[in-house]
């Protein structure tokens, strides 16, 4: 069905001797032979015509029987879910890729022995996870393996496979000439080709659809979401004409068997079709041009969702380490930048410091290359290793970071300037961590004076610094002071973020420690439980932020006699923080002390 002119001449083939015997057969006009079969096809008896490949609804509408006995099985590479099979009352099944068991049998079929071996068995593993389970490329490989069986080893097929882009592997570009009864091309990449070459460019949505799909090349083998398309594309993600758009332009590539749609209406492409797209760009579009614009708007996306403090990646946060992977290898622009944001979404939002500290210092090495090692980038970076080796508990380290970036922002933007705020509060924060109270205070008095002038006295960076005085406050015995500061940086919070956020969280819990030191057991317990209600909602019930305020849960619980609850909250806080931070690190050595110091206390009153 993919030759619309063909289709005729095959219909009056089937009124052969051989095969309808239809009288008149050989005699009579194609024309009056096709009409013949279909009226067979009209009738009592039972039959079944397979239309294969079909590309154009149009003709399943023109060909298909309209009454009778006859069933009609249609193989498409148009997606299932176009509305247009279910207009047309026809049913769809989806023949996704192979199941792995199947394409390593299917594979393997002429080395059947190779899957009972178990190095041969991980070798062609590999080698159906780079064919991407296709069908086509699985039995063409497979045949190419059985006639080579002695010539080619498992292993050196994968290397093959590795050395070159996978479609122009000469098992897959018909070299070995193996039998199709259906008279399909037996070469992956001409097989796409037919398919793509039916986007017009003269046509806008075609142009479009051309575009987009290159343009999936540069994400990772992932579903993609329509608003880094449409930022990529540089079209506007909030206007509904652009949306539309985009929307016709992914439905043409659906129903050329491109790509399909994935959950929340994503784009997922074959991981081989991802390789014939790089290759393919539009007619307006360049392979290098096009990677950097899915760069920039990778970067602009990450940097939007680190702003919100909101987990919101998702599944895009694969396509952020991908992209910032490719991005560094080809000298990217915004290379700093993408790994900058994954280092960041690594750190305060799911808690992989080891993570954010590779990626933070990706950044960091991009940037010094680019600017000198004493340039306001670079100080943005190192301030970013420091609050990453303060999290790992590396006190020392990370106030040297945090100096290191001081030194290099007055130097270079002066001693008021918003930035230096921010490094002075750092090294506060650090220098509580080290016990350094009074030394923590006057930091922050200098970085919140700072922040008052050039940020003004409702901004969030002022509220942090305001909460941080709040704590050392209390570590100084000031009490009243301490919750006078708190709850002013609850207020700005409260109204800049909102009252679920996790900025405000922290701060709640905070206050919960004020309350607590004031001896005010049931009121800690209510700020408690409000701060662990956001952390759970935000980060899930695993993540540090969680454990903190849960083993803080567990002493207010403690002292006011629930020890079983003590117990189970304390225990809860251990495993997160042992799962996220080690068994070394001091939060998880603390916790392990508060558990046995309530353990003590408990076979103390059984005896």
């Amino acid at each position: 069905m993919s030759d619309s002119e063909g289709i005729a001449n095959q219909i009056a083939q089937f009124a052969a001797p051989s095969a309808m015997n239809i009288q008149g057969y050989g005699q009579l006009p194609q024309d009056q032979v096709v009409n013949f079969v279909i009226r067979e096809w009209h009738g009592q008896r039972n039959r079944l015509i397979i239309f294969d490949n079909v590309e154009d609804m149009e003709l399943v509408d023109k060909w298909k029987p309209k009454y009778g006995r006859t069933r009609v099985l249609i193989t498409t590479r148009i997606d299932s879910n176009d509305h247009r099979w279910s207009a047309r009352g026809i049913e769809t099944l989806p023949v996704d890729k192979l199941p792995r068991d199947k394409s390593l049998e299917l594979l393997c079929r002429g080395r059947k022995d190779a899957l009972k071996n178990p190095d041969e068995y991980r070798i062609a593993y590999e080698i159906c996870e780079l064919l991407g389970d296709l069908p086509l490329a699985i039995h063409l490989a497979g045949a190419y393996l059985s006639i080579y069986k002695s010539e080619v080893s498992l292993n050196e097929y994968l290397d093959e496979l590795k050395s070159q882009p996978v479609l122009t592997n000469p098992a897959l570009v018909d070299s070995i000439r193996d039998t199709s009864p259906t008279q399909h091309l037996q070469n992956v990449s001409a097989t796409f080709e037919t398919s793509y070459k039916r986007l017009k460019q003269k046509d806008k949505v075609d142009a479009l659809s051309a575009k987009v799909f290159h343009l999936t090349a540069h994400f990772a083998p992932a579903p993609i979401s329509r608003e880094l398309l449409l930022r990529a594309l540089k079209m506007n993600k909030d206007n509904s004409k652009d949306k539309r758009k985009l929307a016709d332009a992914i439905n043409r590539l659906c129903e050329l068997g491109l790509v399909q749609i994935a959950e929340e209406g994503r784009v997922m492409v074959h991981r081989l079709l991802r390789e014939f797209a790089y290759h393919h760009p539009a007619k307006s579009q360049d392979v290098n041009e096009s990677a950097e614009d899915v760069a920039s708007a990778m970067a602009e996306y990450a940097y939007e969702v680190n702003q919100s403090g909101l987990p919101k990646l998702g599944i895009d946060l694969e396509h952020l380490r991908h992209i910032a992977d490719e991005s560094e290898k080809k000298g990217s622009e915004v290379a700093s930048s993408l790994n900058n944001e994954l280092g960041y979404y690594l750190w305060n939002i799911i808690a992989d410091y080891s993570g954010a500290k590779e990626y933070y210092k990706r950044a960091l090495r991009i940037d010094e290359v680019a600017f000198g090692k004493d340039h306001p980038n670079v100080a943005i970076r190192v301030n970013n290793i420091g609050m990453v080796l303060q999290d790992l508990g590396d006190l020392q380290g990370a106030k040297e970071y945090y100096e290191r970036a001081l030194r290099i922002g007055e130097a270079t933007l002066g001693n008021e300037h918003p930035s230096i705020a921010i490094r002075v509060n750092n090294i506060g924060m650090v220098l509580q961590d080290l016990g350094d109270l009074q030394g923590a205070k006057e930091y922050y008095e200098r970085a919140l004076r700072i922040g008052e002038t050039t940020f003004g006295k409702e901004h969030p960076e002022v509220a942090r610094v305001v909460n941080n005085i709040g704590m050392v406050l209390q570590d100084l015995g000031d009490l009243q002071g301490a919750k006078e500061y708190l709850e002013r940086a609850l207020r700005i919070g409260e109204t800049t973020f909102g009252k679920e956020h996790p900025e405000v969280a922290r701060v709640v819990n905070n206050i919960a420690g004020v309350f607590y030191a004031m001896g005010d057991l049931q009121g800690a317990k209510k700020y408690l439980e409000r701060a662990l209600r956001i952390d759970e909602t935000t980060f899930g019930k695993e993540h540090p932020e969680v454990a903190r305020v849960v083993n803080n849960i567990a002493g207010v619980l403690q002292d006011l006699g629930d020890l079983q609850g003590a117990k189970e909250h304390y225990e809860r806080a251990l495993g997160i923080f042992e799962k996220f931070l080690g068994s070394d690190h001091p939060n998880t050595q603390k916790v392990r002390g508060n558990l046995q110091n309530l353990l003590n206390e408990m076979g103390s009153k059984k005896m």
